[in-house]
């Protein structure tokens, strides 16, 4: 969330001081429903939703349902796990869907796995990632402030050469729907606290988020990621999955976040700050979406534009320069393993150049895997590998199965067999 300013009367050290008590019932996991509703009653009453709200940890889950109607429900899919449905607090009009996924982007049951198949089926306007996250700059974002996206940063992917560091990540804006949102977020937001004299907390709209696999909490990694991104405001891990998933599927997203710590070896002792960070993070999306009437005209998601497709498993008859076959069959969600890449190197022979080329390594790179490798198992493994390596979570069985399906390549069975449900 945008870097929320914070502004004390007391000089305490900022890891002893305690937050303030929130004007909310956040329910107690004990108190959670028991039962679920069967799937197809909340299909009928629920779907599809408004936004989704999407959370990792448990403060962060029952802080947006203390911003919904008592009588929300849960109910249970397969695909999706249980799922919470309810419409905001002072205004019903609102559906929206909370759910969990585990921490991280590819990780498996990640942001980049979870985000695809809930759209596709509860078929939200947007997505919204919320609860705490940590500071990067005491001076931006202070405990207890709400850092709300306009950019995000994945900052993993590097390139390391010597003492000199190429960065390979991505830095997106939001799209433009939520972008001008965001910028007024705050306006008549009133937090949810008691007795506000000793600590105010008012967001702004211009927060960077650093995105990536680690959880950070040491002074010297810290300012290693200072270094290189001095203009960041904090630091979390589902925003770079959120980002790559809502991408492909041309829905929007924003991640909204409270501040808990600062990323500084000292998280331990502001872990008492996550559910007060969260439930102010929350309170602020509710806000805004109490306010339906600039969503009204916005789509409900309807699916992603899909590539021309035959039936899955016939063979080919065109001719070498027709369009390349692709796949009607679902992709998988995530990313291929390391062992799925040493398996498809097997199959590629020398089609594995092609392929190079279709996930952008240019003639000296697929020089290098050809003069540094023998055999064409091994040249296919190196490249695949370099590929996964350079792109990380954007490594994705969506991004290799239309390498594979592309026209110069043409392994359309291979990408049915490897990235394929």
């Amino acid at each position: 969330m945008a870097d929320a300013t914070i502004t004390e009367s007391t000089s305490q050290a900022t890891s002893k001081r305690k937050p303030l008590e929130v004007d909310v019932k956040v329910p107690e996991v004990e108190n959670l429903p028991q039962h679920s509703e069967p799937w197809k009653n909340v299909q009928n009453n629920s779907l599809p939703v408004h936004f989704l709200l999407l959370t990792v940890n448990d403060c962060e889950f029952r802080s947006c349902l203390s911003f919904l109607k008592e009588d929300f429900v849960k109910s249970y899919r397969k695909t999706l796990g249980f799922v919470y449905f309810g419409s905001i607090l002072d205004n019903e009009k609102v559906k929206v869907a909370v759910m969990k996924c585990n921490m991280g982007g590819a990780a498996p049951g990640g942001s980049l796995v979870v985000v695809p198949k809930a759209v596709r089926i509860l078929k939200p306007k947007a997505v919204f990632n919320v609860g705490f996250c940590a500071s990067l700059n005491k001076e931006k974002a202070k405990l207890g402030d709400v850092v709300v996206c306009s950019k995000l940063i994945t900052y993993a992917f590097i390139k390391q050469e010597d003492y000199r560091i190429e960065e390979q990540g991505v830095r997106v804006p939001l799209n433009k729907g939520l972008s001008g949102i965001a910028r007024h977020i705050g306006d008549g937001w009133k937090p949810p606290v008691k007795n506000s004299t000793d600590l105010k907390v008012k967001p702004s709209t211009n927060g960077v988020f650093l995105s990536g696999p680690e959880v950070i909490n040491d002074p010297k990694r810290l300012a290693a990621l200072m270094k290189r991104f001095p203009e960041a405001t904090a630091i979390e891990m589902e925003g770079e999955g959120l980002y790559a998933a809502a991408h492909d599927l041309n829905i929007e997203w924003i991640v909204i976040k409270g501040v808990s710590n600062f990323a500084d070896g000292k998280k331990s002792e502001t872990d008492h700050w996550r559910l007060f960070a969260s439930v102010m993070a929350a309170s602020l999306v509710a806000h805004i979406l109490k306010d339906s009437g600039i969503f009204e005209s916005w789509p409900h998601f309807e699916g992603a534009p899909q590539e021309p497709s035959t039936r899955r498993g016939r063979r080919s008859t065109r001719s070498s320069g027709s369009e390349p076959r692709a796949t009607q069959a679902p992709v998988k969600a995530g990313g291929p393993s390391i062992d799925e890449l040493e398996d498809l190197s097997l199959e590629l022979g020398g089609k594995w150049e092609e392929l190079g080329r279709r996930l952008r390594f240019n003639q000296a790179a697929i020089t290098g895997f050809d003069e540094d490798n023998r055999g064409l198992k091994k040249k296919a493994f190196k490249m695949l590998m370099a590929w996964k390596q350079r792109e990380g979570s954007n490594a994705t069985y969506k991004v290799l199965c239309d390498a594979l399906c592309d026209k110069k390549v043409q392994c359309t069975l291979l990408a049915e067999q490897f990235c394929c449900e």
